[in-house]
């Protein structure tokens, strides 16, 4: 159902989405109210594939979903250019506020580039926050193998081999010195993947999940 929103709840729309792929199969452009100026106090609509597609009405020279047209909202950038916007902005400070996302967005708008951002200006994130977050906008894992029985070693190493890339000899080692780490950061797809192998050979995973927004960590 589409919804206008406020640039947190854009944000964090883009952040539940399991990777960028994810970002394309659900949300087609990103729009945008004309005013206020400020990119942290403008509104936001997502459009779905569906609603560039049904029933659209004539926004300028292109054909703009009507809801966007009803609330007078402009077309900003296709939804993966967005998410890239948000991502590299992620990358350089992984605690990025709200503000530091409004201000990556409003240089993209303006000079068609990633702001690159001042290290010595960053505030300092709390370690026990740091620590928490993902790199990227989207989530990320880390997964582990924490019991393998004896007559499952063999088992456990050569699907750690084809994981890893490492020989069968240093595969065997480690999996008799538990806990490993079998996937390191991967993102919510390759997590999938990786459990169910592991689950298909009797080798349940865990996993730690890190977030991407410092604001769901943090409580502000």
């Amino acid at each position: 159902m589409a919804q206008i929103q406020t640039l947190r709840e854009t944000i964090e729309a883009i952040a539940e989405c399991r990777n960028k792929a994810d970002v394309s199969d659900r949300y087609g452009w990103v729009y945008y109210s004309q005013q206020p100026e400020s990119f942290v106090d403008k509104q936001f609509y997502l459009s779905s594939n569906t609603d560039e597609s049904d029933d659209p009405l004539r926004g300028g020279s292109e054909h703009w979903p009507a809801f966007a047209i009803r609330h007078d909202m402009n077309r900003f950038l296709e939804v993966e250019v967005f998410a890239d916007v948000l991502d590299a902005q992620k990358g350089q400070y992984p605690a990025s506020q709200i503000k530091d996302y409004a201000d990556a967005l409003e240089h993209f708008a303006h000079r068609k580039s990633t702001l690159v951002v001042n290290a010595s200006e960053l505030a300092e994130t709390d370690p026990v926050i740091a620590v928490k977050l993902s790199r990227r906008i989207y989530p990320e894992y880390d997964l582990k193998l924490a019991v393998c029985p004896p007559d499952r070693v063999g088992v456990a190493a050569r699907a750690l081999v084809k994981l890893q890339k490492i020989t069968l000899v240093e595969a065997m080692a480690r999996c008799r010195n538990l806990p490993i780490v079998v996937g390191d950061r991967v993102d919510a797809p390759h997590k999938d993947i990786i459990v169910s192998q592991f689950v298909q050979l009797g080798l349940p995973l865990s996993y730690v999940n890190y977030e991407p927004l410092v604001w769901k960590l943090d409580g502000k």
